[in-house]
Formats: structure tokens, C-alpha cells, sequence
């Protein structure tokens, strides 16, 4: 999952937004998971990460900023079409997001795989992943053994459907011991999903984390 999601315009979408307990306003995109690897080739022109922050931080504060105004640019688009946040059900994209986290830390490889396109793509810390069997064969391991030793927490969220169309930003507050390395990080996550036979799947990840305050 490593590559600018394609999809043509979209007619004007139907947007559900919940905030979970209190927590800071709205960042950019993604939510941190297991730290970088090896082996996968820096994204040219997107930066995120997960733990992997600390590569982010070496980007600096301006590819913040920048990063910022354009998230800011899309969460005004969906605001601007907000409607009262529905209960969640089986068929809600966000169902399927909380789905796959939960696969990732009770360690089901199968059943977070199952809820992955197949051209699926990932951009974090500068590294993009551009297909499902990509992540599985380089950083799914890491995420499920992250997922296991931290507790993330959901600060706030938005979501919304356009057609086939769907995407869920998150805000989370990540800790715990991983590696013996203490996590307390604060993360974004960024989530686009396509109307599939079955359900939903996701066909885009950004992730984003920096160390909480």
C-alpha cells in the first residue's frame, strides 16, 4: 500500500464526524505504528510516519506546515458537507479501519490482509509501499508486534462517502514499551477506502506520528 491513491473527482460526499473524549485539534494525516525498515524505497514526495518518526522529524518543520495546509484544505471540504455522525454498523468504512486495527494487535495476519486491497498503498516516514503483498512481505510483521505491546487511543475523527468512495481521518494518542524503547506519540492517520464485493477495503494508508508533549 504505497502509492497516491487514484481516483477520479468525486460528486459532493455525505460526511459523518465523531470526537472521542478530548484531545488536541485536528493535525494532518496517519497514525504511528511499528518502526522503519529496511529494504523499501523513500516516497518522493510524501512524508509520514509511525514510529518511524523519527525519520519524519528529520524532515523538518516546514514539509509540516506545508503538510498541514493541505490537510486543513480537505478537512474544510468535508466539514462543508457534515451531517450528524450515524451508529457505526458492519458497512461503515470506519468499522472496517477499527477492524483492521484490531487485527493488527491481536496479531490475525489473514483477517488484516483480508481488509486490504490488493493495489493497496501505504506512505509513511518518507517510504512508500505500493502494493498489498508488498506491506505483507515488509512491515506487516512489525505493525501486528507494535499493535500487541501499545494501546492506542482515538482522540477524534471524520469520515465520510462519496459513491464507492470513503475516508476515515484519525487522531490517536499511542503508548507503551516497544522494544524497550518507552512510546508516548501522538498520530494521524489517514485512511481511503473503495466499495468492494463483501465490503469495504482499504486501498490507501497515510501514517504520521511525533512524540506527545
Amino acid at each position: 500500500m504505497r502509492r497516491p491513491h487514484r481516483t477520479p473527482p468525486l460528486p459532493a460526499a455525505t460526511d459523518h464526524r465523531m470526537r472521542v473524549g478530548a484531545g488536541p485539534a485536528p493535525i494532518l494525516v496517519g497514525a504511528g505504528l511499528a518502526p522503519a525498515r529496511e529494504g523499501t524505497s523513500p516516497s518522493p514526495t510524501t512524508v509520514c510516519a509511525c514510529p518511524r518518526q523519527q525519520r519524519a522529524q528529520a524532515v523538518g518543520r516546514r514539509g509540516s506546515a506545508i503538510r498541514q495546509v493541505s490537510f486543513g484544505t480537505f478537512l474544510l471540504a468535508i466539514l462543508l458537507f457534515g451531517l450528524a455522525a450515524p451508529a457505526l454498523s458492519a458497512d461503515d468504512p470506519a468499522a472496517t479501519v477499527d477492524a483492521f486495527h484490531a487485527a493488527l494487535t491481536a496479531g490475525d495476519r489473514d483477517a488484516a490482509l483480508a481488509l486490504l486491497a490488493e493495489d493497496l498503498t501505504v506512505f509513511e516516514s518518507g517510504f512508500a509501499e505500493r502494493t498489498r503483498e508488498e506491506y505483507a512481505g515488509h512491515h506487516l510483521g512489525a505493525d501486528m508486534e507494535f499493535s500487541a505491546a501499545t494501546e492506542r487511543q482515538v482522540l477524534a475523527r471524520a469520515s465520510g462517502e462519496a459513491g464507492d468512495a470513503a475516508w476515515v481521518l484519525t487522531e490517536t494518542r499511542t503508548s507503551g514499551t516497544f522494544r524497550d524503547r518507552e512510546i508516548s506519540s501522538l498520530g494521524l492517520e489517514t485512511m481511503v477506502l473503495h466499495r468492494a464485493e463483501g465490503g469495504w477495503r482499504i486501498v490507501h494508508v497515510h501514517w504520521s506520528a511525533r512524540d506527545a508533549e
